[in-house]
């Protein structure tokens, strides 16, 4: 009978407190909303056949925009997303944990803008790893 307390209690011990989920101080993240008719189209590529998939997320005044992974296929491979940005300057922050990369960049919006945003990782050239970035007040035609 001894033996079958001690299990109970042992489990009810370790069910209330063993088991409990710790509360995270974390800020939970959402994604910023896109829009269809927004303002700042933003295209993203991966150009590294060394690293495919890689994880991209991008930060637009702190907020998750967008978090992917993104293949290179035959780097012809942009990936569009369209948000709405209010006149004024914004920070873009870009980062991919797999390409160890990081880019921040200050814009300011006054308009409509198109952005371009790829990786960039050959071993065998130059070994660097990073982003490149493009921003037009122009369409970009490689759709």
């Amino acid at each position: 009978m001894k033996k079958y307390l001690f299990y109970f209690y042992a489990v009810l011990f370790f069910g209330l407190v063993g088991c409990t989920k710790p509360k995270l101080d974390k800020k939970v993240e959402s994604l910023l909303p896109q829009d269809k008719n927004g303002n700042f189209i933003l295209y993203v590529s991966n150009q590294s056949f060394a690293i495919s998939p890689v994880d991209i997320a991008i930060y637009i005044n702190g907020n998750k925009a967008i978090s992917s992974e993104f293949e290179v296929r035959n780097q012809h491979n942009w990936v569009k997303h369209i948000f709405s940005l209010q006149t004024g300057k914004h920070k873009l922050k870009i980062v991919s944990q797999k390409g160890e990369a990081i880019l921040e960049k200050e814009i300011e919006v006054k308009g409509k803008h198109w952005v371009a945003i790829d990786y960039w990782y050959y071993p065998k050239k130059d070994g660097k790893k990073h982003f490149s970035f493009l921003i037009q007040d122009k369409p970009i035609y490689f759709e």
